[in-house]
């Protein structure tokens, strides 16, 4: 059965649903996450709806037919959560709509609707560039700008929980781009032992896949310099009026420049936590290596590299809802979606449309019409 998309309706609430309001009507495919929940129906059936979600209820908007389309659309595909393009979504919305079939078998009416969106949705996301997938943020173009790949190491200099944390993750989980080694320390023992305690309690979504190896940073930063080919200083950048910390800023410049030399100059420094000029005053030993290129890569160049992130992401943003109406209004007119793609120099999806549904089996398909034909002259 073709979906009638006039028919199609979807109900979303900021938040969770209310007590009276959270069970599962059964001609309506509930999908919920963090942030909102959602009903997937046909209009025949929106008397299942509770009146507390379709009436006063704060955050709550009704959609039908070509708006639903596009609404769900931009909703899986990540476009309306807190991250975009967040492939969380995906897997949370797959989850339900199994669990909606396992507990209704009998209830296919808004199969081929969910049928077609999880496919619509898999266009765009099979063409979306790699880069849009990651957030822009300072650790994720850090990782990115080292380049790394599964046969390196990383070395992470400790700071703050968060920063580290987060740099620690992006390289933690299994990618082409990511190292299959990290080696973690930082300047104060206490702070190092904490740090590990949290990273290995991440929960389970956020668990590195990648092996983890925490070292002191005294007496061991020359061997772990010597074994990265990136390192990633989340620690502060210090002033050269405070000693304290500069004195660990020497340490760890000495030693880079030492190691740099030694072992070639396609390795980066990578600092996530300051530049060397910072509003006219100097930062002492990094301005040393920002000046005779030893792999230096500073904050600023992270910052400059992210704000034209947001600038791209903010077009593409713009283009995938364009392309999403579009797809609706071929799905509105009863139109099949073929040859999709994506143009890299104009930030463009494109497709063509065909009329008629799918034929899965055309050797099959021309046979049937052969024997209707020959049956029409029977008759």
């Amino acid at each position: 059965m073709l979906p009638q998309w006039d028919q199609f309706v979807v109900v979303t609430t900021l938040g969770h649903c209310p007590k009276q309001a959270g069970y599962t009507p059964k001609h309506f495919f509930p999908a919920e996450t963090c942030a909102r929940h959602v009903y997937v129906g046909l209009q025949r059936d929106i008397a299942e709806i509770p009146q507390s979600l379709l009436g006063s209820r704060k955050g709550t908007e009704v959609h039908y037919g070509l708006n639903a389309y596009a609404w769900f659309m931009e909703f899986y595909s990540g476009l309306k959560g807190r991250h975009e393009f967040d492939l969380h979504i995906v897997r949370q919305v797959q989850t339900a709509w199994n669990l909606y079939k396992e507990r209704y078998p009998e209830e296919k009416a808004l199969y081929p609707y969910m049928e077609t969106l999880f496919r619509d949705s898999a266009l765009i996301r099979e063409h979306l560039p790699v880069q849009y997938m990651r957030r822009p943020t300072i650790p994720n173009i850090a990782a990115d700008i080292a380049q790394l790949a599964p046969d390196k190491t990383a070395l992470i200099v400790g700071g703050a929980s968060t920063i580290t944390h987060e740099t620690v993750t992006a390289l933690g989980h299994r990618k082409a781009h990511n190292p299959s080694f990290l080696v973690l320390t930082h300047p104060e023992n206490r702070e190092l032992s904490r740090l590990e305690h949290e990273i290995r309690k991440l929960p389970p979504h956020r668990k590195i896949a990648t092996t983890l190896s925490v070292r002191p940073f005294r007496g061991a930063l020359q061997v772990a310099l010597s074994e990265a080919d990136v390192v990633f200083v989340c620690h502060p950048m210090a002033s050269v009026s405070d000693t304290s910390s500069s004195e660990v800023d020497i340490v760890l410049c000495n030693a880079w420049k030492g190691s740099y030399k030694k072992l070639g100059n396609h390795r980066k420094i990578i600092h996530l936590k300051g530049s060397p000029q910072d509003r006219g005053v100097t930062t002492g030993p990094w301005c040393e290596l920002e000046r005779e290129h030893y792999g230096f890569v500073p904050l600023t160049k992270l910052q400059h590299e992210r704000t034209h992130r947001v600038q791209s992401l903010k077009q593409m943003i713009a283009q995938t809802s364009a392309t999403i109406r579009r797809m609706g209004e071929t799905r509105m007119a009863g139109q099949r979606i073929r040859d999709f793609s994506y143009d890299a120099a104009t930030m463009t999806f494109d497709f063509k449309t065909a009329d008629g549904p799918r034929i899965r089996n055309p050797e099959a398909y021309k046979k049937a019409q052969a024997d209707r034909a020959r049956m029409a002259l029977t008759l």
